[in-house]
């Protein structure tokens, strides 16, 4: 993930421990959810869970 202002969307199943380690992998923070259930249908990034939203991340510096 490039440095500066970025917003990025990952498939996400809610966990906390999994927001710990995409939070602190990817030095950004959860800020939202796709609206629509079943938006998706891939593996959470962290635990390989299969997920139906995304989750929204951002960086501001």
């Amino acid at each position: 993930v490039k440095k500066g202002k970025t917003i990025l969307g990952i498939p996400f199943c809610g966990g906390e421990g999994c927001r710990l380690l995409v939070e602190e992998e990817t030095a950004m923070e959860i800020i939202g959810f796709s609206i629509e259930e079943n938006a998706i249908q891939r593996k959470c990034l962290a635990c390989s869970k299969e997920v139906k939203k995304l989750a929204y991340l951002a960086r501001t510096q």
